[in-house]
Protein backbone atom coordinates (compact mmCIF):
# COMPACT_ATOMS: atom_id res chain seq x y z
CA UNK A 1 0.00 0.00 0.00
CA UNK A 2 1.27 3.59 -0.57
CA UNK A 3 1.01 5.89 1.90
CA UNK A 4 2.83 8.71 -0.02
CA UNK A 5 4.71 9.80 -3.18
CA UNK A 6 7.05 12.76 -4.05
CA UNK A 7 6.60 13.89 -8.27
CA UNK A 8 8.94 15.96 -9.92
CA UNK A 9 7.05 18.30 -11.90
CA UNK A 10 8.05 21.04 -14.13
CA UNK A 11 7.17 23.80 -11.96
CA UNK A 12 8.67 22.28 -8.71
CA UNK A 13 8.42 18.94 -6.27
CA UNK A 14 5.26 17.55 -5.01
CA UNK A 15 4.34 15.47 -2.53
CA UNK A 16 1.05 13.45 -1.37
CA UNK A 17 0.29 11.48 1.63
CA UNK A 18 1.71 13.77 4.15
CA UNK A 19 -1.87 15.19 5.72
CA UNK A 20 -4.30 13.49 8.16
CA UNK A 21 -6.41 10.94 5.88
CA UNK A 22 -9.41 12.36 4.73
CA UNK A 23 -12.68 11.73 3.24
CA UNK A 24 -13.26 14.90 1.02
CA UNK A 25 -12.06 14.99 -2.60
CA UNK A 26 -9.88 12.41 -4.57
CA UNK A 27 -6.77 10.85 -3.20
CA UNK A 28 -4.20 11.99 -4.81
CA UNK A 29 -1.42 9.51 -4.35
CA UNK A 30 -4.19 7.50 -6.38
CA UNK A 31 -3.99 10.14 -9.05
CA UNK A 32 -0.44 10.07 -9.69
CA UNK A 33 -0.23 6.59 -9.42
CA UNK A 34 -3.06 6.02 -12.11
CA UNK A 35 -1.64 8.92 -14.08
CA UNK A 36 1.67 7.11 -15.07
CA UNK A 37 3.78 9.79 -15.67
CA UNK A 38 1.50 12.22 -16.54
CA UNK A 39 2.06 14.71 -13.80
CA UNK A 40 5.69 14.23 -13.47
CA UNK A 41 8.47 11.60 -12.41
CA UNK A 42 7.66 9.65 -9.19
CA UNK A 43 11.16 9.92 -7.35
CA UNK A 44 10.24 9.36 -3.71
CA UNK A 45 7.62 6.34 -2.22
CA UNK A 46 6.46 5.45 1.36
CA UNK A 47 4.79 2.27 1.52
CA UNK A 48 3.42 -0.30 3.95
CA UNK A 49 5.02 -3.49 4.04
CA UNK A 50 3.98 -6.74 5.81
CA UNK A 51 5.88 -10.23 5.83
CA UNK A 52 4.78 -12.83 3.48
CA UNK A 53 2.69 -15.48 3.92
CA UNK A 54 3.78 -18.82 5.00
CA UNK A 55 1.12 -20.36 3.27
CA UNK A 56 -1.56 -19.56 0.73
CA UNK A 57 -5.19 -20.77 0.41
CA UNK A 58 -7.66 -19.52 -1.64
CA UNK A 59 -11.97 -20.13 -1.69
CA UNK A 60 -14.97 -19.25 -3.05
CA UNK A 61 -18.14 -18.91 -1.16
CA UNK A 62 -21.58 -18.76 -2.68
CA UNK A 63 -24.24 -16.42 -1.46
CA UNK A 64 -27.64 -15.64 -2.26
CA UNK A 65 -27.55 -12.28 -3.73
CA UNK A 66 -25.21 -9.01 -3.46
CA UNK A 67 -26.94 -7.93 -0.34
CA UNK A 68 -26.06 -11.03 1.45
CA UNK A 69 -22.51 -11.00 0.52
CA UNK A 70 -22.24 -7.81 1.82
CA UNK A 71 -23.31 -8.93 5.44
CA UNK A 72 -20.80 -12.01 5.04
CA UNK A 73 -18.23 -9.80 4.97
CA UNK A 74 -19.10 -7.26 6.97
CA UNK A 75 -19.64 -10.05 9.53
CA UNK A 76 -16.21 -11.15 8.63
CA UNK A 77 -14.54 -7.28 9.74
CA UNK A 78 -16.36 -7.73 12.81
CA UNK A 79 -15.06 -11.00 13.80
CA UNK A 80 -11.36 -9.66 12.99
CA UNK A 81 -11.49 -12.68 10.05
CA UNK A 82 -11.31 -10.95 6.89
CA UNK A 83 -8.53 -12.45 4.33
CA UNK A 84 -5.86 -10.74 2.96
CA UNK A 85 -8.13 -10.35 -0.55
CA UNK A 86 -11.72 -10.72 -0.66
CA UNK A 87 -13.81 -9.68 -3.74
CA UNK A 88 -17.59 -9.60 -3.56
CA UNK A 89 -18.46 -10.39 -7.52
CA UNK A 90 -22.31 -10.24 -8.88
CA UNK A 91 -23.94 -12.89 -11.09
CA UNK A 92 -22.18 -11.27 -14.09
CA UNK A 93 -19.09 -12.60 -13.10
CA UNK A 94 -20.53 -16.60 -12.62
CA UNK A 95 -18.35 -19.07 -14.15
CA UNK A 96 -21.54 -20.57 -16.29
CA UNK A 97 -21.99 -16.61 -17.36
CA UNK A 98 -18.12 -15.99 -18.07
CA UNK A 99 -18.18 -19.36 -20.34
CA UNK A 100 -21.52 -18.06 -22.35
CA UNK A 101 -19.58 -14.93 -23.15
CA UNK A 102 -17.20 -16.92 -25.35
CA UNK A 103 -20.09 -17.53 -27.47
CA UNK A 104 -21.53 -14.63 -27.79
CA UNK A 105 -20.69 -12.84 -31.06
CA UNK A 106 -21.86 -9.59 -29.38
CA UNK A 107 -18.85 -9.67 -27.18
CA UNK A 108 -14.92 -9.94 -27.21
CA UNK A 109 -12.38 -11.12 -24.77
CA UNK A 110 -9.27 -10.26 -24.05
CA UNK A 111 -6.96 -12.31 -22.22
CA UNK A 112 -3.42 -12.14 -20.88
CA UNK A 113 -1.28 -15.16 -20.32
CA UNK A 114 2.04 -15.48 -18.72
CA UNK A 115 4.50 -18.06 -20.35
CA UNK A 116 3.21 -21.19 -17.70
CA UNK A 117 -0.07 -20.49 -18.97
CA UNK A 118 -1.49 -18.63 -15.93
CA UNK A 119 -3.56 -15.81 -16.43
CA UNK A 120 -2.47 -12.48 -15.69
CA UNK A 121 -5.45 -10.33 -16.67
CA UNK A 122 -8.01 -10.05 -18.94
CA UNK A 123 -10.75 -7.30 -20.82
CA UNK A 124 -13.93 -7.77 -22.31
CA UNK A 125 -16.33 -5.88 -24.40
CA UNK A 126 -19.98 -5.81 -25.44
CA UNK A 127 -21.76 -4.60 -28.13
CA UNK A 128 -25.56 -3.89 -27.15
CA UNK A 129 -28.20 -3.64 -29.91
CA UNK A 130 -28.04 0.00 -30.81
CA UNK A 131 -23.96 -0.85 -32.11
CA UNK A 132 -22.39 0.97 -28.92
CA UNK A 133 -20.02 -0.70 -27.09
CA UNK A 134 -19.24 -0.99 -23.49
CA UNK A 135 -15.85 -2.31 -21.81
CA UNK A 136 -17.55 -4.01 -18.99
CA UNK A 137 -13.91 -5.25 -17.48
CA UNK A 138 -10.32 -5.18 -17.44
CA UNK A 139 -8.99 -6.44 -14.43
CA UNK A 140 -5.16 -7.13 -14.08
CA UNK A 141 -3.20 -9.25 -10.86
CA UNK A 142 -2.26 -6.84 -8.21
CA UNK A 143 1.33 -8.30 -9.18
CA UNK A 144 0.98 -7.05 -12.87
CA UNK A 145 0.26 -3.40 -11.47
CA UNK A 146 2.43 -0.75 -13.33
CA UNK A 147 3.56 -2.94 -15.99
CA UNK A 148 1.66 -1.68 -18.43
CA UNK A 149 -0.34 -4.77 -18.73
CA UNK A 150 -3.55 -2.75 -17.95
CA UNK A 151 -2.75 -0.41 -21.23
CA UNK A 152 -1.64 -2.97 -23.07
CA UNK A 153 -4.96 -4.37 -23.03
CA UNK A 154 -6.94 -1.10 -23.50
CA UNK A 155 -4.68 -1.07 -26.47
CA UNK A 156 -6.02 -4.26 -27.62
CA UNK A 157 -9.99 -3.54 -26.60
CA UNK A 158 -9.45 -0.37 -28.62
CA UNK A 159 -7.36 -1.48 -32.02
CA UNK A 160 -10.12 -4.13 -32.07
CA UNK A 161 -12.98 -2.14 -32.34
CA UNK A 162 -11.47 0.47 -34.50
CA UNK A 163 -14.39 2.10 -36.71
CA UNK A 164 -17.21 2.20 -34.27
CA UNK A 165 -17.59 5.74 -33.40
CA UNK A 166 -16.66 5.39 -29.15
CA UNK A 167 -16.36 2.88 -26.39
CA UNK A 168 -17.75 3.90 -22.92
CA UNK A 169 -17.09 2.40 -19.31
CA UNK A 170 -18.21 2.64 -15.81
CA UNK A 171 -16.34 3.29 -12.91
CA UNK A 172 -17.22 3.76 -9.37
CA UNK A 173 -17.02 7.24 -8.06
CA UNK A 174 -14.17 8.02 -5.78
CA UNK A 175 -11.92 5.32 -7.44
CA UNK A 176 -9.45 7.79 -8.63
CA UNK A 177 -6.85 5.82 -9.83
CA UNK A 178 -8.88 4.22 -12.55
CA UNK A 179 -10.13 7.31 -13.77
CA UNK A 180 -6.92 9.09 -13.46
CA UNK A 181 -5.79 5.88 -15.68
CA UNK A 182 -8.80 6.13 -17.87
CA UNK A 183 -8.50 9.83 -18.73
CA UNK A 184 -4.37 9.51 -19.74
CA UNK A 185 -5.81 7.43 -22.47
CA UNK A 186 -8.94 9.55 -24.12
CA UNK A 187 -11.90 8.83 -21.56
CA UNK A 188 -14.04 11.97 -20.35
CA UNK A 189 -16.45 11.79 -17.91
CA UNK A 190 -20.14 11.97 -19.73
CA UNK A 191 -22.46 11.03 -17.06
CA UNK A 192 -22.89 10.30 -13.49
CA UNK A 193 -25.17 7.52 -12.06
CA UNK A 194 -26.63 7.19 -8.41
CA UNK A 195 -26.08 3.44 -8.47
CA UNK A 196 -23.80 1.90 -10.14
CA UNK A 197 -24.70 -1.86 -11.62
CA UNK A 198 -24.40 -4.15 -9.07
CA UNK A 199 -23.04 -1.93 -6.35
CA UNK A 200 -26.24 -0.48 -4.57
CA UNK A 201 -26.10 2.83 -2.93
CA UNK A 202 -22.23 4.27 -4.38
CA UNK A 203 -22.54 6.44 -7.35
CA UNK A 204 -20.66 5.61 -10.51
CA UNK A 205 -19.27 7.68 -13.60
CA UNK A 206 -19.46 6.66 -17.09
CA UNK A 207 -16.17 7.64 -19.17
CA UNK A 208 -16.60 7.76 -23.01
CA UNK A 209 -13.54 7.10 -25.86
CA UNK A 210 -14.37 8.49 -29.35
CA UNK A 211 -12.29 6.12 -31.59
CA UNK A 212 -11.15 7.10 -35.27
CA UNK A 213 -13.40 6.41 -37.67
CA UNK A 214 -11.38 3.43 -40.07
Amino acid sequence: MVLGVRVATPVGTWEAGRSPASAAGPDLRQVILGSEGSFGVITQLTVAVRAAPAARRYEGWQVPDFTAGIELLRMLATLDALPTVARLSDEKHAPEKLAAELDDEDIMSFVAERTDGSIAGYAMAAMDGKGDVMLERLHIEPQAFGSGLAVDLLHAVLAAHAGIPSIALEVIEGNDRAIAFYRKHGFEVVDRREAAHGVGGHASLIMRHMLPMA
